[in-house]
């Protein structure tokens, strides 16, 4: 099996900021770092393994593929789509 490079572009970070804060919140909610240590790692490793696959086309964008993935109980309290292109 051919195993994809993952490479994580800026407007990915700059989302997660936006969505999560920097520390969890008093009610335990989760943080950015909650969401890059516990998530990301499955996230790429399923782009990497199969990318299209894993992966949905956009219509309106075809070099542009969506993941849609349910997340683990530290960062699954908001939705977070991944968006990739296949260069």
């Amino acid at each position: 099996m051919i195993r994809r490079q993952v490479q994580v572009g800026q407007s990915f970070f700059d989302r997660l900021d936006e969505l999560l804060p920097a520390e969890r919140t008093a009610e335990g909610g989760p943080s950015t770092t909650d969401f890059l240590l516990h998530e990301v790692p499955t996230i790429v490793d399923l782009l990497a393994e199969d990318f299209v696959g894993t992966t949905l086309p956009l219509e309106d964008a075809p070099p542009v593929r969506v993941l849609i993935t349910s997340g683990s109980s530290y960062a699954s309290s908001r939705s977070m789509p991944t968006f990739a292109s296949m260069t």
